[in-house]
């Protein structure tokens, strides 16, 4: 699994003057980030300890925010919340070179090729792909990060669970990439493509789309730059055909005869919209392969 690395940056905590209720939603949300990396066996939390110091707004510190009581626009139980999250961060003065700034910090370990990023309280203006602020800020850092590090056909699966969390992929498909005909480098980025296109869309697509197979496939590959279709009706006639199509999940054979085709004649990823009984509904991602029987 890629080890991830996500640091506080204090230097970026101060928020515009704003609506206490706003300064709240802030809160809550980097209490969400630092929550979603704590469930996270491979992400190490940083900070420094001149966070607490730090002014958020009119006077107001990290620190008042933390443990003050009056006047103060969080409740007790995110307080509570935040000072636990943080007394588990790592304390990144006792790393080399604790001269740098958290944002250097965060520079030298991405040149070194460690999935780092910095997170920020507020990161209305930020367009830079190392600083999280938000929860679709975390999800493109790390839909980056392959392309960061260098990571094995497994790895990449891997860390796909995280940066797809709406899709299943069949145990062991990581084995699957050698049947491509391009490689696993060439091929990951129009993989990333259209992970990021089912994980994202396809659930609203089908809903625009009254679960029309046409519309879908149309709407499909329109956004994912490629063509996606499911199997024609020649190939349903062909039994075998079929159950070459079919994966094993969780003890359950699944039909996946949706597909993308990464070039027009070859190299295909097949998957299935997704089945109630099985991974909590998730798409499910079952075969990669040059080209099935028709």
């Amino acid at each position: 699994m890629i080890e991830i690395y996500l640091a506080i940056d204090e230097k970026r905590m101060a928020l515009p003057l704003e609506s206490p209720a706003n300064i709240a939603e802030r809160l809550i949300l980097l209490s969400d980030l630092l929550e979603t990396a704590r469930s996270d066996n491979h992400c190490t939390r940083w900070l420094r300890s001149s966070l607490y110091q730090t002014t958020i707004i009119n006077g107001i510190t990290f620190s008042d925010l933390l443990f003050n009581r009056n006047n103060i626009p969080i409740d007790r139980d995110t307080q509570r919340l935040l000072q636990e999250q943080l007394g588990r961060c790592k304390d990144l003065d006792d790393v080399p070179n604790a001269e740098n700034t958290t944002k250097e910090q965060v520079a030298v370990w991405r040149k070194r090729g460690q999935a780092a990023a910095c997170l920020v309280l507020d990161d209305q203006t930020v367009s830079d792909p190392a600083t999280v602020g938000s929860k679709a800020a975390l999800f493109g850092f790390y839909r980056d990060v392959p392309e960061l590090v260098s990571c094995s056909e497994e790895d990449y699966i891997l860390h796909a669970k995280r940066s797809f969390p709406n899709i299943a992929f069949k145990p062991e498909i990581a084995r699957e990439f050698k049947n491509f005909s391009e490689s696993y480098t060439k091929i990951r980025p129009k993989m990333d493509r259209v992970l990021a296109v089912l994980n994202d869309r396809l659930a609203t697509i089908r809903h625009e789309c009254h679960q029309d197979s046409g519309k879908i496939q149309k709407a499909l590959s329109s956004e994912a730059q490629l063509e996606v279709s499911p199997e024609s009706p020649n190939t349903h006639k062909n039994k075998k055909a079929m159950k070459e199509r079919e994966a094993i999940f969780g003890g359950q054979s699944v039909c996946c005869e949706w597909h993308v085709k990464f070039q027009p004649n070859t190299d295909r990823m097949h998957f299935h919209f997704g089945i109630p009984s099985i991974a909590n509904g998730k798409i499910l991602v079952c075969h990669f392969t040059q080209h099935m029987s028709t």
